[in-house]
């Protein structure tokens, strides 16, 4: 995991919770807080577009409008998002 690091890539596995039974607290674990942020944003915006089932069926013939629904998806997330926002 360290080369990808030197390389520049990411690795972006789950990370499961320490066993509590075990006993041992020593982790040699690397965990990149700000990663795993980024991580959760397109995790849930991901889950947020697969709401869409015009985008998650792909019924569309050209790949126009299925980027014309994925930007309409986009859209409507973003002023759900905004929405939610007060002033």
């Amino acid at each position: 995991m360290l080369t990808f690091y030197r390389r520049g890539w990411y690795c972006l596995a789950v990370f499961y919770s320490f066993n509590k039974r075990n006993g041992i607290t020593d982790r040699d674990v690397y965990f990149d807080q700000l990663l795993y942020n980024e991580r959760y944003k397109i995790e849930r915006t991901n889950t947020w577009m697969d709401s869409f089932r015009s985008l998650l069926n792909r019924f569309d013939t050209t790949i126009d409008s299925w980027l014309g629904f994925n930007y309409l998806a986009f859209i409507i997330i973003a002023l759900n998002k905004f929405n939610k926002i007060k002033v």
